[in-house]
């Protein structure tokens, strides 16, 4: 029915946002019958809606297992599927594009330390 095709979309999407993680449809598929027993997700929520954090995460290097793992948390914590989809795209999105203030604020930093970005990674870490 509507669902199949909903999960099938949706193993499909995730199949080629992941397609170099070497994964098949069966994987996926385990891996979303995983997150939907460990989390308040459903399986046809989490196809409809996967696709549209999946691409950002890949994009910062988190995998599929992170990427279900952290929206089955945001779940189990009382999010809806979407809600928690978007939180993560959010945050992810917002890691890549800081507040003005914070980027002034890593100028004057990088400044104070010789301009150097290495200079100001070594104090960040001292």
């Amino acid at each position: 029915g509507a669902e199949t095709a909903e999960v099938a979309r949706g193993v499909a999407t995730v199949l080629n946002i992941y397609k170099d993680a070497g994964l098949s449809a069966s994987d996926v598929t385990d891996k979303f019958f995983t997150a939907a027993a460990r989390g308040a997700i459903t399986i046809p929520e989490l196809s409809a809606s996967l696709g549209q954090v999946a691409s950002v995460a890949k994009g910062f290097g988190v995998g599929l297992d992170e990427t279900l793992g952290i929206l089955t948390a945001l779940t189990k914590g009382g999010l809806s599927t979407a809600e928690a989809v978007s939180a993560l795209r959010q945050i992810l999105i917002s890691i890549a594009r800081p507040p003005k203030e914070v980027t002034k604020e890593i100028e004057k930093l990088n400044k104070a330390v010789d301009g150097s970005n290495v200079a100001f990674l070594a104090f960040l870490m001292s």
